[in-house]
């Protein structure tokens, strides 16, 4: 697994757009920004081609907890998760492939 952090993502807008230093943190930002204002607004952000990130809301609940014995109480929180669309997972199987069969 790859974790990317933002350095690494503002290079990739860099290197795969051609834009300059200042241009790919301003696309990067712009892109973080609109993707929390659709998550806060409506809990729902459809990128059509890429997927869908999606928020939900977990009640407060009481938990039992194995090691400790008891029940603890979980506080609410927000959930969130991401669903790739059908042609990304696609792409991403078939280059995952090629560097399998390239010994990669």
């Amino acid at each position: 697994m790859v974790l990317l952090n933002q350095k690494d993502w503002i290079s990739m807008f860099k290197a795969r757009a051609g834009l300059g230093d200042a241009e790919a943190k301003q696309a990067f930002d712009a892109m973080r920004k609109a993707l929390i204002e659709s998550l806060s607004a409506g809990n729902v952000a459809k990128i059509p081609g890429f997927g869908e990130l999606r928020r939900s809301f977990a009640k407060p609940r009481s938990q039992y907890v194995a090691h400790l014995g008891r029940f603890c109480d979980v506080p609410a929180s927000y959930n969130h998760s991401f669903k790739p669309t059908k042609s990304l997972k696609t792409l991403a199987r078939r280059d995952a492939e090629t560097c399998l069969h390239a010994g990669a």
